[in-house]
């Protein structure tokens, strides 16, 4: 072990003031600094822990939101189609409405062009009646006369 002492250069009474410098430099900055220097580690191992817990927490929130807004679309989508089937029937029984207006209007249509038309008919028929019946009068009175 001496010899190896000896190779290396190392001198034993330096070596161990060395080691008690050490060791008072140990105990000096323990003393003054080890508190200060766990306390901040502390308080940013604390800061980070908040930060990891507050991006849990958001990202918690996100992904309640996201489903929120897929169950408000999915809400949304069958509302419209609920309300697009009303309209739909709806439109349907206004059709069918209009198509009973329409037939009823086209049949009293015909129905008054019917009745004008007879009317027209017999005014027709009677002016014809007395229009034939004055040629018979001139006929026979130039038969008579003639």
């Amino acid at each position: 072990m001496d010899q190896i002492i000896e190779k290396f250069g190392i001198d034993w009474k330096i070596f161990l003031a060395e080691v008690i410098n050490f060791l008072v430099l140990l105990l000096i900055l323990s003393f003054f600094f080890y508190k200060k220097i766990f306390s901040v580690i502390e308080e940013r191992q604390k800061k980070i822990d908040d930060g990891l817990k507050k991006s849990e927490e958001a990202q918690r929130i996100l992904e309640d939101a996201e489903n929120k807004k897929k169950d408000i679309i999915v809400d949304a989508r069958d509302e419209a189609n609920k309300k697009i089937d009303k309209a739909i029937e709806i439109a349907k029984i206004k059709k069918e409405d209009l198509i009973l207006k329409a037939k009823k209007e086209s049949e009293r249509i015909i129905n008054s062009s019917r009745k004008f038309g007879e009317e027209e008919k017999e005014k027709i028929i009677n002016s014809s009646k007395d229009e034939i019946s004055k040629m018979v009068v001139l006929g026979v009175e130039k038969i008579l006369k003639g």
